[in-house]
C-alpha cells in the first residue's frame, strides 16, 4: 500500500524521533569515516601463534635462529635471537610490534626488535660463483625431438621450447635419424623446462619449482609483487604442462624458487637462486650462461638493492 502523505508523528514521539534520527546520522558518518580510513590509511595485522605453528592463519612465517634452527616452539635462550619472515603489499608509515609471553616465562628487561625489507631470496647467504654453463648433458635431436642420454637410457624433452629454456640450440648434437633410438631404451619420463621458468595456459601462470613440480601463482598482484615480469611467461600446451604435478599455490610470502635470476642494481651483480643460496653469475666470456639468460632467453631479472636491504629499523 502506498501512502499519499507521510504518517504524522505523535507530539509525544517528536523528541525521541529527533534523537534517533541524529543517532542514525552519527552512525552513518562514523561508518563512512571508518571505511575511508581503511581505504586511504590501511592497517595490516600479522601474527604467529606458537601454540599452533602449522596454522594457515599464521602470516609470519619460518621462525628460526640465526643459525636457521627452527623455533616454532617460541623458546629463546638468554641473549638469543629469533628471526622470521612476513610479507606486505605497499608502503607503510609506521609499524608496531607486540610480543605476548607465556604466564610462567621470565620477563626480560628489554626486547630489541629490528626490521629489514627485501625479497626473502636476497637474504640468502652468498654461494659459490657460477662461471660455467650449468647444462652439460649431451643432447641429441632425433626426428624433431630432443633427447638426453642418461645411464644408457634416452630421456625425451616434452618440446623444443622446453629444451631451449635450458640451453641454446647449438648445444644439441648433430641431427640423427630414428635408428639411433634402437641402440638404447627410451624412457617414458619426459624432461621439461628449466627450473625457475614461468609457464602459462588458460588456467593461469605457473612457476617451475623442480623437474617434476609446478606451482600456480595466487594472483597477478602476487606475481608482480614478487618482482616477476609477464614478458618472461612462456605459453605452453596441456601436454607440456601435464608432465608436472601441481603443488600448492604460490602466495605472497613464498620465497623465490631455484633458478630465479636476481640483479643487484647497486653492485651490478647477477645472482641465481640455488638450494638456499644466491650464487653470483660470472661472465668469463661472451656467450656464457649470463648471456644465455639475459640475451638469448631475454629474461628480466628481479631487481634488488643491497643498500636498501641493509637498512635496518630498530626499536
Amino acid at each position: 500500500m502506498v501512502l499519499p502523505t507521510p504518517l504524522p508523528i505523535p507530539p509525544a514521539w517528536h523528541k525521541r524521533y529527533t534523537i534517533l534520527r541524529a543517532l542514525l546520522y552519527l552512525v552513518i558518518v562514523n561508518i563512512t569515516i571508518f571505511f575511508a580510513l581503511r581505504v586511504f590509511f590501511p592497517t595490516v595485522n600479522q601474527s604467529f601463534d606458537f601454540r599452533s605453528p602449522s596454522s594457515s592463519k599464521n602470516a609470519i612465517t619460518n621462525p628460526r635462529s640465526t643459525e636457521n634452527t627452527p623455533r616454532t616452539n617460541g623458546k629463546i635462550e638468554q641473549g638469543g635471537t629469533l628471526v622470521a619472515n612476513t610479507a606486505v603489499l605497499g608502503d607503510f608509515s609506521s609499524v608496531s610490534i607486540t610480543a605476548a609471553l607465556e604466564k610462567n616465562s621470565l620477563t626480560p628487561e628489554t626486547l630489541r626488535f629490528s626490521l629489514r625489507r627485501s625479497y626473502q631470496s636476497f637474504f640468502y647467504p652468498t654461494g659459490e660463483k657460477i662461471s660455467y654453463f650449468p647444462y652439460q648433458e649431451t643432447t641429441y635431436l632425433i626426428d624433431g625431438t630432443y633427447y638426453v642420454l642418461r645411464d644408457d637410457v634416452f630421456y625425451p624433452f616434452v618440446s623444443e621450447q622446453a629444451f631451449l629454456s635450458r640451453a641454446p640450440k647449438e648445444h644439441a648434437a648433430t641431427t640423427f635419424d630414428s635408428t639411433l633410438l634402437d641402440s638404447h631404451p627410451v624412457s617414458e619420463t619426459w624432461l621439461g623446462f628449466r627450473v625457475g621458468s614461468l609457464l602459462s595456459n588458460a588456467t593461469g601462470v605457473f612457476i617451475v619449482v623442480s623437474d617434476t613440480e609446478v606451482r600456480p601463482v595466487g594472483s597477478a598482484e602476487i606475481f608482480l609483487a614478487l618482482g616477476y615480469n609477464f614478458a618472461d611467461v612462456i605459453p605452453v600446451s596441456e601436454e607440456e604442462l601435464g608432465i608436472y604435478k601441481r603443488g600448492r599455490i604460490f602466495l605472497l610470502w613464498a620465497a623465490h624458487p631455484d633458478g630465479t635470476l636476481l640483479f643487484d642494481q647497486d653492485t651490478n651483480t647477477y645472482y641465481l637462486i640455488e638450494q638456499g643460496t644466491k650464487r653470483p653469475l660470472i661472465q668469463p666470456m661472451p656467450g656464457y650462461y649470463l648471456d644465455f639468460l639475459t640475451k638469448d632467453r631475454k629474461l628480466h631479472p628481479i631487481v634488488v638493492s643491497s643498500v636498501a636491504s641493509n637498512q635496518t629499523v630498530t626499536c
